[in-house]
């Protein structure tokens, strides 16, 4: 991203009302509360925490799902991510789950939408924190579309770090 293209992004960023951080759900078993905020995903994390099953593959095979239906290899994904293949085999598996910090970098690896990111975090018993600038970053950089690179770009653009 050229520099003037960040700074594009970087006033439509700051002028977003809270209302931008909303994103419409579908009705079903799990997600029974119409349209979430960020500040119900933070808030009803609890709630995700106690009702989601309690068998650890949930997360894992989400994940491995996500990675059939984007038809890129467990390779593809972890290399993007910039995740060790060892330690990525642990996610698959559901021996480790991952930082906060290694699901993001593997969900823009994925190139997931913004709904699935949210239900990959979710199942990982994570959230957005509409609270926190770089939380509220990389939900604008999801809604966007930005790629892993794009996204690093984005955040060290308005001074905000990217990944640890």
């Amino acid at each position: 991203m050229d520099r003037e293209e960040l700074l594009k992004h970087k006033l439509i960023f700051k002028s977003l009302e809270r209302d931008y951080f909303t994103i419409p759900y579908k009705f079903d078993e799990r997600n029974t509360f119409g349209n979430m905020s960020l500040s119900d995903l933070t808030y009803h994390k609890k709630y995700f925490e106690e009702e989601l099953p309690k068998n650890p593959k949930v997360f894992d095979k989400y994940l491995a799902q996500l990675i059939k239906e984007k038809g890129v290899s467990y390779s593809d994904v972890w290399k993007e991510a910039e995740i060790d293949s060892s330690v990525f085999s642990k996610y698959l598996s559901g021996k480790q789950r991952p930082v906060k910090d290694s699901l993001l970098r593997i969900i823009f690896a994925l190139k997931l939408s913004l709904e699935e990111a949210i239900e990959l975090l979710k199942l990982n018993n994570m959230a957005l924190d509409e609270n926190n600038a770089r939380d509220k970053a990389f939900w604008y950089c999801l809604k966007t579309r930005f790629s892993l690179d794009e996204a690093r770009q984005f955040l060290e653009f308005n001074h905000i770090v990217a990944f640890t």
